[in-house]
């Protein structure tokens, strides 16, 4: 049978109409594209698993078309969870086109891949490894047009993204978006989706103005797609349904979430990772309008998927109880709000180790719930640990060091330990100020606090001078 004749054959039994191949046999490339216009993830991966043994009988494993079908067949095993699988796949690829091709755009892209892979397998590091092996290779084209390099170097970009680096994410979407724009036209859907992706890095970056520039230019694009149905629209969806949120328009951040979210669960089924991301999302935008019992269920709902997803112990489980924990402090539930916070620690410590900014961001909550249960002793212990995290990654004057500080200041007030509360809390004053302006509540709530410290701290010195006399 020629390998014609295979394609035919392959073709008929997913019900897809023949191509009529003008450059000869099929590549992968031409396969992927037509894989692409299946919707379900176990359709495309019941086609590619199929033409990739056509093409490892045709060709031989080690081929640069099996390393291309390898690579799709990886992300496809990533969006469907089976992400060790997926992580086997990639690895695969990137073995053959190292050494079929050297540093080329596909052997980038499968890096790319497969640190998104790692992300999803909780290693962050590995992950960061890949990507900063796949930028250099990407940035040998930095004065390409072609919208493969684009595409590619976007990928990188939001991947960063991933893992928390929102400089390097923008830098790399700034960078994509001009050849894009070019390629399709500044009213093309792919431009619009990418827009909003930039737009939700301004938003992590704290740049609203700059992100609501960018939501405005792309929704009209995006809404006029609405009928379509393509994931990545609605990805878009979620990305200005953030930016929307971040501006305080909780009410248009629901409406997007939950049309993204209606797709999502209608393409990929219930128990999905964009599924999950989206009721995160959700959820978080109901809390902002104090509607903490909606918020609250719909968290519950993600713990019980996420652990399905991903397996119990997972970080993203640990960021989901963070969240949850912080709910039921506002429905007034600290013993829920403290079990439920300890176990948040325990997983992000297991997964990133004790220094990392999650577990020191979940310590800081978690000491309110000792608080609010009157424990002030273990809340003292909890904030100075965060803080030495705190300290370590951010540096003694960013803010979030500083009002944690001033936390502790308060705690050890509780405690009658007016001197170290007062040290605390002078040297947090002038930063706070600097940072919210001189009329801040907290500043005012700092300078009460230390006017009624003089009384206490006054009795304590008359009393040890009184011992010394007598």
């Amino acid at each position: 049978m020629s390998l014609f004749q295979k394609w035919s054959e392959l073709f008929q039994k997913f019900n897809i109409k023949t191509p009529e191949w003008k450059n000869g046999d099929p590549k992968a490339s031409d396969i992927i594209k037509h894989s692409k216009q299946m919707n379900e993830d176990k359709q495309r991966w019941s086609f590619l698993i199929d033409a990739l043994e056509v093409f490892e009988v045709h060709y031989g494993r080690d081929h640069l078309e099996v390393a291309e079908i390898s690579s799709e067949l990886g992300v496809v095993a990533t969006s469907m969870g089976n992400y060790t699988f997926g992580k086997d796949l990639l690895e695969t690829s990137i073995r053959i086109f190292k050494s079929k091709s050297g540093e080329d755009l596909k052997l980038a892209e499968a890096l790319i891949r497969l640190g998104i892979a790692f992300i999803f397998l909780d290693d962050n590091n590995k992950a960061g490894d890949l990507l900063d092996t796949a930028l250099p290779i990407l940035n040998k084209h930095h004065d390409s047009t072609e919208i493969e390099v684009s595409e590619t170097l976007y990928s990188l970009g939001v991947a960063y993204g991933d893992l928390g680096n929102h400089e390097r994410q923008k830098d790399l979407l700034e960078r994509a978006l001009p050849s894009i724009e070019s390629h399709y036209g500044s009213d093309h859907i792919e431009f619009a989706v990418k827009l909003a992706g930039l737009g939700a890095a301004y938003v992590f970056l704290g740049n609203h103005r700059k992100a609501k520039e960018l939501i405005e230019r792309a929704l009209p694009i995006v809404e006029s797609q609405l009928g379509v149905e393509r994931p990545d629209i609605a990805d878009a969806l979620v990305n200005i349904g953030v930016v929307y949120g971040a501006l305080g328009n909780n009410d248009k951040e629901i409406e997007l979430l939950e049309r993204a979210l209606s797709f999502f669960e209608s393409c990929y089924g219930d128990e999905h990772v964009k599924v999950s991301v989206t009721m995160t999302n959700l959820a978080l935008s109901y809390g902002s309008k104090f509607d903490y019992l909606k918020e609250k269920d719909i968290l519950e709902r993600v713990l019980i998927l996420n652990e399905k997803i991903y397996g119990s112990e997972h970080s993203e489980v640990g960021k989901t109880l963070l969240n949850l924990g912080a709910v039921y402090g506002e429905l007034g539930e600290p013993v829920q709000k403290k079990d439920t916070l300890k176990k948040a620690v325990f997983i992000l410590d297991k997964n990133f180790g004790p220094d990392n900014l999650e577990s020191a961001e979940a310590l800081v909550c978690l000491s309110s719930a000792y608080r609010e249960l009157e424990d002030r002793y273990m809340e003292v212990k909890l904030l100075e640990k965060a803080i030495r995290v705190l300290e370590w990654h951010y540096g003694p004057h960013h803010i979030q060091v500083v009002e944690t500080k001033v936390t502790l200041g308060l705690a050890y007030g509780s405690l009658e330990n007016y001197q170290k509360q007062t040290v605390l809390l002078k040297a947090a004053l002038p930063l706070i100020q600097e940072h919210y302006g001189p009329k801040h509540q907290l500043v005012h709530i700092i300078t009460d606090t230390l006017e009624e410290s003089k009384a206490p701290v006054r009795g304590e010195l008359v009393k040890k001078l009184c011992c010394v006399i007598l």
